[in-house]
C-alpha cells in the first residue's frame, strides 16, 4: 500500500501519521512535550475541514513587543532615551514572533472524529500533495476496511441490515454503493463489477 507512513514537520513540531489495518496511528511531537493516539477507522467521521488559525496570544506579545520598541525609537528621537540597543532587539525579536505566527498560521487540514474531536494534517504548499494523497489513501482503506467488517463478514440478516444502514448514515458508503449492496442482499441484480472493491480480502 503506497504512502502506508506520512511525517510532516514546521518548525519545532512533527507529526506522523501510519496506516495499520483498522488503525490510523497519530504521533505528534512539539519542543517541549508530544503525545500519541491511536484512531480506530470506525471513529473517524471523514468530514474535511481547512482552516487557518493562527496563535493568537503569540500575535498579541509581538505586536505588544512591537509598539513599545517603536515607542522607544520616538523616545531616542525626543532625547528621552540614549541607547538604542533596547529598542532594537525589540524590534528584531517581534518580528521573529511574527515570522512564527505567521508559519504556524498555515493551512491545515481537518478530519473530524468521534466526540467531537479532529486530527489536523498540515496542508501547505509544501505539504498540499502529500497530505491529499494520504487522505484519499486512508478514507478508501478505511471504506473497504468497514464494509468488509461490517458487511462482507456479518452471516445474520437482520445485523447484515441494520449495519447496511449505519455505513450509509456514516456516509461510510454512497447512496449507489448502499443500493448496490441492498440489491446484492436480496440477489435480485447479479453483475461483476464491483465499484470500490468489495470482497477483495478474507474474513478472520
Amino acid at each position: 500500500m503506497e504512502n502506508r507512513k506520512m511525517v510532516q514537520k514546521r518548525l519545532w513540531k512533527e507529526k506522523e501519521f501510519k496506516l495499520d489495518d483498522g488503525i490510523l496511528h497519530f504521533k505528534e511531537m512539539g519542543l517541549l512535550s508530544g503525545y500519541a493516539v491511536e484512531l480506530r477507522y470506525e471513529d473517524i467521521i471523514g468530514e474535511r475541514r481547512i482552516r487557518r488559525q493562527p496563535n493568537y496570544l503569540l500575535f498579541i506579545a509581538a505586536s505588544i513587543l512591537f509598539w513599545l520598541s517603536c515607542l522607544n525609537f520616538i523616545g531616542y528621537g525626543t532625547g528621552a532615551i540614549t541607547n538604542l540597543f533596547a529598542p532594537t532587539l525589540g524590534i528584531l525579536m517581534s518580528s521573529l514572533l511574527f515570522y512564527v505566527v505567521y508559519r504556524n498560521a498555515q493551512e491545515v487540514l481537518y478530519l473530524d472524529t468521534v466526540e467531537n474531536g479532529s486530527i489536523g494534517f498540515f496542508r501547505d504548499e509544501r505539504y498540499k500533495t502529500q497530505a491529499d494523497k494520504f487522505i484519499t489513501e486512508l478514507l478508501e482503506q478505511r471504506k473497504i476496511f468497514l464494509v468488509e467488517k461490517y458487511w462482507d463478514c456479518v452471516d445474520c440478516y437482520d445485523k447484515k441490515m441494520n449495519n447496511l444502514d449505519w455505513l450509509k448514515n456514516e456516509n461510510i458508503v454512497n447512496i449507489d454503493e448502499f443500493k448496490y449492496l441492498k440489491d446484492e442482499m436480496f440477489q435480485q441484480v447479479e453483475t461483476d463489477v464491483l465499484p470500490i472493491g468489495f470482497h477483495n480480502r478474507k474474513c478472520s
